[in-house]
């Protein structure tokens, strides 16, 4: 059975323009969830960029109450030109509206995970800012 540890991702605060950085270059996993069956895009070596930033990971790009979910019937095209994905990681603890991070990535330093279980990259951000947020809670 499908399992997103409390659906971590649209349960998180919507995109805060002052709390969000729009680009920062030392932002880095965060945090983690649990997650089973689903798709999960592991990234070796620094294959994926987003926001002025460069990562590595197991990231979620399946989400079982998403309308526009990943189906593995899309994995055929999925790899041939995965340049930029879709992931379900929060930055700075906040998502998007309507969508999943858009990661540009490196099709040379991906490999897809089915039917995965284990832990994903669940948000972005950087030491000092996870700092802040502990002081303020």
């Amino acid at each position: 059975m499908r399992s997103i540890q409390n659906n971590f991702y649209w349960n998180a605060p919507i995109w805060d323009e002052v709390l969000c950085p729009k680009t920062i270059e030392t932002a880095a996993p965060s945090s983690r969830v649990w997650v089973s069956d689903v798709v999960v895009l592991k990234v070796h070596d620094n294959g994926a960029f987003h926001r002025g930033s460069y990562f590595s990971g197991n990231f979620l790009i399946d989400q079982p109450d998403d309308k526009d979910s990943f189906k593995p019937d899309d994995i055929e095209s999925f790899l041939k030109a995965p340049d930029l994905v879709d992931v379900y990681c929060l930055w700075f603890g906040h998502r998007l509206k309507t969508r999943g991070l858009e990661f540009t990535v490196d099709p040379n330093k991906l490999e897809l995970r089915l039917n995965y279980m284990g832990f994903v990259v669940s948000d972005l951000s950087e030491k000092r800012w996870i700092e802040s947020r502990k002081r303020s809670l």
